[in-house]
């Protein structure tokens, strides 16, 4: 969160996945990190994305996210 707080005070966006895995966390009953590691599953890296993307579709207007069939 610090990093977070010196990026805003500079101007620089941040986005930050956690809140959103949090919440998925208690609706989908899936993993969204692998037992073994801090990587995401692909239902993690979903989420991120989505997140990510919804920030980029402000600036962007007509930005269309990947659908979530596409994604193998």
């Amino acid at each position: 969160t610090r990093l977070a707080e010196l990026l805003a005070e500079r101007g620089v966006r941040c986005v930050d996945p956690l809140p959103a895995l949090l919440a998925e966390k208690e609706r989908n009953p899936r993993l969204l990190y692998s037992r073994k590691d801090t990587h995401w599953t692909p239902d993690g890296a979903r989420v991120a994305y989505r997140l990510l993307f919804d920030e980029l579709a402000r600036t962007r207007p007509g930005l269309v996210p990947y659908p979530d069939a596409g994604f193998v």
